[in-house]
């Protein structure tokens, strides 16, 4: 379902009790995803946003009952105000791709508190794919790696940005253990 501004409630799709897959993309503002909660076969969701707009939603609360989902896409979702604990909290996800740039860190941490995997792949700090202007440290002529914990910046020159880097780093690392205490959630290796 995509691309439909009236589309604001998903009442009405407890009779698609077939369904495996569900892409939501780009609707109006999602009152409520409970209703899925009736699809037993749920096993792959898709929650985004479009190419220049953002998906919003009341909240993920409904996310929880999900207990056959096994992969979850979140892209371009409106996450300002939304609580991340229902993601953080499904763990019998085989696959998450959640773009920690649109949610508060404190919010992403709660998610890498619930998924090793997903805080794995972001401490990974993969290398900026395009060798433009901006793929390239102006100081030094590194080349710059990707880490989205931060709204405005994204690129960061593994030398001359690097105690800025590990401040941030270490800062989300600190945010991830709160989250795992106060989410009452086991520590994972």
């Amino acid at each position: 379902m995509w691309q439909s501004n009236k589309l604001v409630r998903l009442d009405g799709i407890e009779a698609a009790t077939e369904i495996e897959a569900l892409a939501l993309n780009d609707n109006g503002r999602l009152e409520s995803l409970a209703p899925l909660a009736a699809l037993p076969k749920l096993a792959d969701l898709s929650l985004s946003g479009g190419i220049w707009t953002k998906q919003e939603t009341d909240g993920l609360e409904g996310l929880a009952a999900l207990k056959g989902l096994k992969r979850l896409q979140i892209r371009g979702l409106d996450g300002r105000d939304i609580d991340l604990t229902p993601v953080a909290r499904l763990q019998h996800l085989d696959e998450l791709d959640l773009w920690a740039r649109d949610f508060p860190m404190e919010e992403v941490a709660k998610v890498a508190a619930g998924h090793p995997a997903y805080l794995e792949a972001l401490l990974d700090l993969p290398d900026y794919p395009y060798r433009d202007e901006y793929g390239r440290c102006k100081k030094c002529d590194a080349t710059k790696t990707q880490m989205f914990l931060k709204r405005r910046k994204f690129l960061w020159c593994p030398n001359c940005d690097k105690a800025g880097l590990d401040k941030l780093i270490a800062t989300f690392l600190a945010a991830v253990e709160t989250a795992r205490r106060n989410l009452d959630l086991p520590r994972q290796t």
